[in-house]
């Protein structure tokens, strides 16, 4: 298997939501591949190759990038399992115990920057 590296061009194309390289610097979105191939890694995960392998890490990179892009809008990519308004009091919903990766799927971050999600 050869070296994976990151093609910014490939990432953009794949996922146009990060398509703004002001908003989206390269710099930035190879700082996010980077911790995904902490979790799609290229060894553990030896059964996916080539271009799967390469888009199974550009969507971590995505998931990364829209749930810091939540929390540095002061946003809580949690759900809410509880609230209160008289002295404020919020509390969040656990993760599962076998895996965070179902928390909050790319689709719902990206309909949220795009301002199309509907209460």
């Amino acid at each position: 298997m050869g070296t994976l590296t990151f093609n910014v061009t490939l990432f953009r194309e794949q996922f146009p939501a990060f398509a703004n390289p002001v908003e989206y610097p390269d710099a930035q979105l190879q700082m996010y591949w980077d911790m995904a191939v902490c979790y799609v890694d290229p060894v553990e995960f030896c059964y996916l190759t080539g271009d799967c392998l390469q888009l199974a890490i550009n969507q971590m990179t995505a998931h990364l990038a829209a749930l810091y892009g939540l929390i540095a809008d002061g946003q809580n990519p949690g759900f809410i399992k509880d609230a209160s308004i008289d002295k404020v009091h919020v509390s969040l919903q656990a993760p599962p115990d076998r895996s965070q990766w179902n928390l909050v799927s790319f689709d719902t971050l990206r309909a949220n920057a795009m301002g199309t999600v509907t209460s």
